[in-house]
């Protein structure tokens, strides 16, 4: 079974919608927005990485970054890590809706 879930970005330049699609064992999602963070970005991704839980996704917005975020996000290889890029808006306002609940 896979689960859905709708990222919405509220900038100044609109609305972007991003469907993500979840395997259902997954337990807990980590957002990390990010936009010109590049340099920090590897380290971050990989501190999630190393946690002693399993059953984790990590989910990266990347808010249109001018550094070399795009190219170390296609560096990872890990099925755990779902990115998504989106125009910059100047505005960090991510949210997540619709988030799965256990039943």
């Amino acid at each position: 079974m896979t689960w859905s879930r709708e990222l919405n970005y509220n900038g100044s330049y609109g609305r972007t919608k991003v469907k993500v699609s979840l395997v259902n064992h997954v337990q807990t999602s980590v957002i990390i927005p990010t936009y010109n963070y590049g340099r920090f970005l590897r380290e971050a991704i990989e501190s999630v990485f190393a946690q002693t839980v399993s059953d984790f996704e990590v989910i990266v917005v990347d808010d249109g970054s001018t550094d070399d975020t795009p190219e170390i996000l296609a560096s990872i290889s890990d099925p755990r890590l779902r990115s998504f890029r989106i125009s910059n808006s100047g505005s960090s306002a991510v949210g997540l809706v619709d988030s799965r609940r256990e039943q």
